[in-house]
């Protein structure tokens, strides 16, 4: 199981390195940009299914990265 915070941390660096918009994230898991803003800032966790979502995203399962 992924911790919110594991995500989050992971989720920060990626964006940061490769100079992704919160907004092609979230669209890429279905959540509103507003959505990511918040847990990036930890405002909001984000459920268990999006957590793995964002972690196949940024951890290498580019199929998430087509665009469709």
């Amino acid at each position: 199981m992924l911790s919110n915070d594991r995500v989050r941390r992971d989720l920060i660096n990626y964006l940061r390195e490769f100079g992704v918009k919160n907004k092609f994230i979230a669209k890429k898991v279905d959540l509103s940009d507003v959505t990511i803003s918040l847990f990036l800032s930890s405002q909001r966790d984000i459920a268990q299914d999006k957590l793995e979502k964002i972690d196949r995203l940024i951890n290498g399962n580019h199929i998430f990265l087509s665009k469709n």
